[in-house]
């Protein structure tokens, strides 16, 4: 079992739909399965943030220096948690279609 997740409707265009879902606990694979469970096969998933850090433009297995200020907002994630407090939040947008065999 993990945290909730929010999920936002962004877009909707013939069969698709684009979503915007932020983890505060993510599992291996666990967008697609959910979304797969429910009929909607992920064709395209995009992390676009992890925590305070926006990824940007950045490509797959490229890296980048962290900005001061993303060090700063890194900070208190260093710190051990509680059970009230959430783990750091990761954002990411998927596509999916009813009945795509997504990937």
């Amino acid at each position: 079992m993990t945290l909730p997740a929010a999920v936002k409707l962004l877009r909707c265009a013939g069969d698709r739909s684009l979503l915007e879902i932020i983890l505060h606990e993510g599992r291996n694979r666990q967008i697609r399965r959910v979304a797969e469970q429910l009929g909607y096969p992920v064709v395209a998933l995009q992390r676009i943030a992890i925590g305070p850090v926006r990824l940007g433009n950045l490509r797959p297995r490229a890296v980048r220096p962290l900005s001061r200020h993303e060090l700063a907002a890194l900070q208190p994630t260093t710190q051990p948690t509680t059970k009230t407090q959430p783990e750091s939040q990761s954002l990411s947008v998927a596509y999916a279609a009813p009945g795509d065999p997504g990937g």
